[in-house]
């Protein structure tokens, strides 16, 4: 059974600052779909003297938990690792060279209808066919499907 998130935040403080005490959490926010963010307080005796500290813990689900000094920080933290959506799995599968295939693929096709539309018989230049069957096999033939490498 997991334990309650503030014991948990309690346990990282403690590992990470060992002399710990008087643990509070001041706030401690959803942040979906990243996990959680929480201020906390703590005293160190250090020396004789008490000293406060307060910090920023970002909980992201996969438990690789960071701290922060600010909230301004951590926020920048956050930024970094969520990730983007749709223009990163676009990125991811489509690119650069994909982008291109299907441009060149596109304006070969309207060269095509227009050609037909017009009752014109179309063959495809030579200088346009060997760039488009390079650019097509080199886009597709570097696409992997999934579990194979």
């Amino acid at each position: 059974m997991e334990l309650p998130l503030n014991e948990r935040l309690q346990n990282y403080i403690k590992s990470k600052y060992p002399n710990a005490n008087g643990f509070q959490a001041m706030n401690i926010v959803d942040a979906p779909p990243f996990g959680h963010v929480a201020e906390v307080q703590w005293t160190e005796l250090t020396n004789g003297k008490n000293k406060d500290y307060e910090s920023v813990v970002l909980m992201p689900k996969n438990d690789k938990w960071s701290e922060s000094q600010d909230m301004t920080s951590a926020m920048q933290n956050i930024a970094s690792k969520i990730d983007n959506g749709i223009a990163t799995l676009f990125n991811q599968t489509v690119g650069v060279a994909g982008i291109l295939a299907i441009v060149l693929v596109l304006t070969i096709c309207f060269i095509a209808v227009v050609n037909v539309a017009a009752i014109q018989k179309f063959e495809l230049p030579g200088w346009l066919v060997n760039p488009l069957m390079l650019i097509l096999g080199f886009y597709f033939g570097k696409i992997n499907p999934k579990g194979s490498s």
